[in-house]
């Protein structure tokens, strides 16, 4: 099995299997999804210096979901 990512439409069109097209996520998804895979054993609530640095960085993701999941395997790392 191959996976292929694009943002282009006429890439997509190229493969003949499932396409499936994704929305840009919104502000408060990116930061809950980013929350959920960097923040996994910690409670951000309980240090909001890593709280607002962690929205920062989620909305520099552009509610992109592999950058943001990216992101969070780096700094897990």
């Amino acid at each position: 099995m191959i996976i292929v990512t694009t943002r282009k439409e006429s890439v997509a069109s190229m493969m003949d299997d499932e396409k499936i097209s994704m929305d840009i996520l919104s502000s408060e998804v990116s930061w809950s999804l980013f929350r959920r895979h960097a923040f996994e054993t910690i409670d951000p609530k309980k240090h909001p210096e890593l709280e607002v640095v962690g929205k920062e960085i989620a909305t520099k993701c552009n509610g992109l979901p592999l950058v943001l999941k990216h992101v969070t395997l780096q700094i897990r790392s």
